[in-house]
């Protein structure tokens, strides 16, 4: 983005206001605490559920396995999809809200990019949370049948849950977080 396109830091810092910045810790919390509901089920259930017959536990094994592959594939692929995000033509396409003198109106542009800022945290959240839940599934099959009473390693599958956790406590938006990711993506220094 050019000197001339990028919006100024008083535009920048007009869209971060505190209903914004509020509405993506909405998003980022609501992601997180649904998969962390969704482990809190799970824990109760093997708390209070009587001794299984251990069936449906041959395919736990292969249900680890796939389960260490989605992860590890969704972590990759939420990176790269998040980073396309805030392509250069990305980035461009946000500037094509002239004013009317014909340049760039950087009030819209800095509400463009918080809107690009938006959709990626979505992506990336749902990827993490796609396999933090494929992960409780194995370990709600596990309990089900049983097998987590005698196999405790099958709990092991609930680390992507603390994936998420950790990586939505790390990266939770804030108005100074949000300033260095205008100023990283955008190239434009913002004072805190």
């Amino acid at each position: 983005m050019t000197d001339s396109a990028k919006p100024a830091v008083a535009d920048i810092q007009a869209v971060l206001t505190p209903a914004a910045v509020r509405q993506l810790q909405v998003i980022q919390t609501a992601l997180t605490l649904s998969v962390l509901l969704f482990l809190a089920a799970l824990v109760a259930f093997w708390a209070f559920s009587a001794p299984a017959d251990h069936s449906g536990s041959e395919l736990l094994p292969l249900l680890s396995i796939v389960h260490a592959f989605i992860a590890f594939s969704t972590y990759s692929v939420s990176t790269l999809l998040y980073n396309m995000q805030f392509a250069p033509d990305r980035l461009r396409s946000l500037l094509v809200f002239p004013d009317s003198s014909g340049s760039t109106n950087g009030r819209e542009t800095a509400e463009g990019f918080l809107g690009l800022f938006r959709s990626a945290l979505i992506i990336r959240l749902a990827l993490f949370e796609s396999a933090a839940c494929f992960g409780l599934v194995v370990c709600g099959i596990a309990v089900a049948s049983g097998v987590i009473t005698t196999q405790p390693e099958y709990w092991f599958n609930t680390t992507t849950t603390l994936v998420l956790l950790v990586f939505s406590l790390l990266t939770f938006p804030t108005r100074e977080r949000l300033q260095w990711i205008f100023e990283e993506k955008l190239g434009q220094r913002v004072p805190s």
